[in-house]
């Protein structure tokens, strides 16, 4: 019974007690007795009042935003009790509509949920509630949670207030108490039980990113519909209504499982005509009419919190280790060039920046690079980042003939997309206008179109591939899942799979005491699932009976690069540095997430990015002479710019790509800086590329040449064993090459910049002398070689890299240059053995 019943049924006592002892008392001989009936009485008089009370301070703490974890926050400002606000906002209305925002949303426009709540307003007999919930479980996921902390709290703060100025500008205020966006601080499955208790119904509108985001659980819809909730625990009062801001409804409502395997076909059954595009809704008219009386107001901060304190909300105890306050300064800016997270000021990540930046753009790169909007949002590159000392020397002086079309304003528009400041539908429509200002031809296709066109399809085909019971190119599974993540704003898969049990499974948000990783990185044109047959193979090693003192949690992971497999490939100028940025990233917010300690390894180019990530993890914020500054130019240099974690323990190469100097050839050609000096410096040679019609031409037609070759070129590169090209292989192969976005990283080979080489990154006693602080990896390397590459001399580049210094094994392998997929069993034996070996197993 609610407390309104317990009241009346001790009225009703109370009354009945009194009216026996009036009645009845004469029959009371004993004083005793008659003393002990008046007492009970009183009492229950007492208890009465003190319930009426307690009815009020209940409700209070109900609704409350403090709960035990975050009651003595320093920046939660407590208010009078609720009681009064409670009764009165609720009494003659039966119906309370929730519009709950979150990463993903967080604009006024084209927001489906905000329309529909206040059309249901203007029903009447309903309330209007605009909610944003601090809740840490999902705060800690947010991409760049861990990773770019201050830079991700700037952005976030920017865009919450974005909302909550927009909707103040909308209203015709003529009460004091205008709508306005509310916050709550903790569980929101506890803010919303809290709610149902003061409405007989509560609407609850929340946004429904798809299934790869809502896998990442940093969204409120993914705290609402988990796997654990499965809307049970919440009270049946409350009514969810998802929505989507989808491109086109038709691929979401023909069953997504049945979606085309390629972007081509799907291309065609959907794509062909502009009539199913979903066109954005405008800010809903009905705001501006808005009044007191259409309000529910919750006990709220005096104002938004502030950028480090929302730092502390996000840095949740689900991580292993807290950064220190040098390594978060550290982080800051060494995102990829041009973002939010690298030389785009942070606090222009709003709903209202977007506007004006569109506004700006004419379609026109070189001008909007001159810009004064554009200008007085960049902030100064990092000079500890080769990747942004890379794309400086691309622009120089002033000019984007050496990137994309569009690609200046798609960096810019990375963060603003993942967190909702602008919609992929709000986009298109800006892009058709401008298309048809401009007039793009068949041979000049507007780039931002084909990145919304990319975009959607990512979702689409993520959301396939995790409702499907098992995935058509993959090998058996095992225990290998497949999980998303978010770089940058750009949606990226990975695989995961415990090769030694101990006290957890890499789903789990618990850990063992001692947790190692294994991650492996694939090469050019491959994918994360080119690993899966040797994984299994460790899983079997490890397990053996000669393994068994090993008592850690070991954990394998192996990535999908961005640009390559199922990981979203934006129309981008791809250089080696984004890779290794991108790396280095997936081990900070994804690996180290769950392990302590790790092996990175690779194969091909992605055996240069983990040589280079292995370099750049050994440098770290305690290093003599780093500084967090980013316009202190001490030398300090790593890909990103950022400092390492210092949690490498050992580093595979698996036919590794990357330039190796001899001895002999580093004496004839004297002493020279180290291209990590001379990219830093920016005393490399003025940046030369083909035109951009010519690389464009160029990279189409290498795809189309090799695309019917996979199979034949594949064969070539496993001698030893060709059965191992089966049509998994082949088909992963060929359906990665016709995604969206595949053509610019083709286009991306024609001008890269000079990369390090190996004698830089392993540090070799011979090979450069340099006055930088650069990164070095000097732990142990194994070479695991297949003999029989035929791309090149894979003995004599075994023996090169043997010889830069102590510390480097050969393990020669009879196979091409894909060792691991076409000998797994060996390449798994000698990956563990050198391991168990070097103790770098625990």
């Amino acid at each position: 019974v609610n407390a309104q019943e317990k009241q009346d049924n001790l009225r009703i006592l109370i009354s009945f007690g009194a009216m026996k002892l009036l009645s009845d008392g004469n029959s009371f001989l004993n004083l005793n007795k008659r003393i002990s009936f008046l007492y009970c009485t009183a009492l229950l008089i007492a208890l009465h009042q003190s319930l009426l009370v307690s009815s009020f301070a209940t409700a209070s703490r109900r609704i409350s935003i403090k709960d035990k974890k975050v009651a003595t926050s320093p920046f939660v400002v407590r208010h009078a009790s609720l009681s009064e606000t409670s009764t009165s906002s609720s009494s003659n209305c039966d119906t309370l509509e929730v519009v709950i925002f979150g990463v993903g949303d967080l604009r006024v426009h084209d927001h489906e949920g905000l329309t529909e709540a206040l059309s249901n307003c203007s029903l009447g007999g309903r309330k209007l509630l605009l909610l944003f919930v601090f809740d840490t479980k999902q705060l800690c996921n947010i991409p760049g949670a861990s990773r770019h902390t201050l830079d991700t709290a700037t952005m976030l703060r920017s865009a919450i207030k974005s909302v909550e100025e927009t909707i103040l500008l909308e209203q015709k205020i003529t009460t004091t108490s205008p709508c306005k966006l509310q916050y709550y601080v903790g569980d929101t499955i506890t803010c919303l039980q809290n709610l149902a208790e003061l409405f007989h119904d509560v609407n609850l509108h929340v946004c429904d990113l798809g299934e790869a985001d809502n896998s990442m659980r940093y969204t409120p819809y993914s705290s609402i519909v988990t796997k654990e909730h499965m809307f049970s625990s919440l009270d049946p009062k409350i009514k969810i209504i998802p929505w989507s801001c989808n491109l086109r409804n038709e691929p979401w409502d023909d069953d997504v499982r049945n979606l085309p395997d390629t972007y081509t076909v799907y291309k065609q059954k959907y794509c062909l005509s502009d009539s199913n595009i979903l066109q954005p809704l405008p800010i809903p008219k009905a705001i501006s009419t808005l009044t007191s009386d259409n309000l529910f107001h919750l006990p709220t901060f005096s104002e938004l919190v502030s950028v480090k304190e929302l730092a502390s909300l996000l840095l949740s105890s689900r991580m292993r280790t807290r950064p220190t306050t040098r390594e978060l300064e550290g982080d800051r800016q060494t995102g990829l060039f041009s973002t939010h997270w690298g030389t785009i000021n942070p606090q222009f990540c709003s709903e209202q920046d977007v506007q004006s930046c569109l506004e700006e753009y004419n379609n026109d790169d070189e001008e909007f690079l001159k810009s004064s909007w554009y200008q007085s949002r960049v902030i100064t590159s990092n000079q500890r980042s080769l990747e942004h000392a890379a794309l400086n020397r691309m622009i120089m002086p002033s000019t984007t003939k050496n990137l994309l079309d569009g690609e200046i304003l798609l960096r810019y528009l990375s963060a603003p997309l993942m967190f909702g400041c602008l919609s992929i539908r709000q986009l298109r429509k800006f892009a058709l206008n401008e298309k048809k200002k401009t007039g793009f031809s068949f041979f000049r296709r507007s780039p931002l179109v084909d990145a919304v066109e990319s975009r959607e399809w990512h979702r689409l085909f993520a959301a396939s591939c995790m409702m499907k019971d098992a995935v058509k190119y993959h090998y058996k599974k095992e225990n290998i899942t497949y999980k998303y993540w978010r770089w940058q704003g750009f949606l990226c898969r990975y695989s995961i799979s415990s090769l030694v049990e101990a006290s957890s499974t890499p789903d789990s948000q618990e850990t063992s005491s001692s947790s190692f990783g294994v991650v492996l990185l694939h090469g050019f044109g491959a994918n994360g699932a080119q690993w899966e047959k040797m994984i299994v193979e460790m899983s079997k090693k490890l397990n053996a009976v000669e393994m068994k003192k090993i008592s850690s949690n070991i954990v394998a992971f192996a990535p999908d690069l961005l640009g390559f497999g199922q990981s979203e490939k934006p129309f981008l100028t791809y250089t080696q540095y984004l890779w290794e940025s991108y790396s280095s990233a997936f081990l900070k917010e994804i690996v180290l997430d769950q392990v302590d300690q790790y092996v990175i390894g690779g194969n091909s180019i992605g055996g240069y990015t983990a040589m280079a990530c292995a370099a750049d993890e050994s440098l770290t914020s305690s290093h003599e002479g780093w500084s967090p500054s980013i316009n202190v130019e001490t030398g300090f240099a790593t890909a990103s710019g950022a400092p390492g974690s210092g949690r490498c323990r050992g580093l595979v190469l698996l036919n590794t790509a990357g330039k190796v100097f001899t001895k002999e050839d580093v004496d004839i050609a004297g002493p020279t800086l180290s291209v990590a000096e001379m990219t830093s410096k920016r005393k490399l040679p003025e940046f030369s590329a083909p035109p951009a019609l010519v690389a464009s031409w160029g990279g189409q037609g290498l795809l189309w040449y090799l695309r019917p070759r996979i199979q034949s070129i594949c064969v070539n590169l496993y001698p030893t064993n060709p059965s191992a090209v089966d049509d998994n292989l082949c088909n992963s192969i060929l359906r990665d090459s016709l995604d969206p976005g595949a053509l610019a990283v083709m286009i991306s080979g024609s001008k890269l910049p000079p990369p390090r080489t190996a004698n830089e990154l392993l540090g070799a006693s011979f090979g450069s002398i340099n006055t930088v602080i650069e990164s070095k990896w000097t732990g142990p390397v194994l070479i695991a070689q297949g003999m029989k590459d035929p791309l090149n001399d894979a003995v004599g580049r075994a023996n090169m890299f043997q010889a830069l210094r102590e510390g480097i094994e050969i393990a020669p392998l009879d196979g091409g240059h894909c060792p691991h997929d076409e000998l797994p069993g060996e390449a798994a034996s000698a990956v563990c053995d050198w391991m168990s070996r070097k103790k770098i197993l625990v």
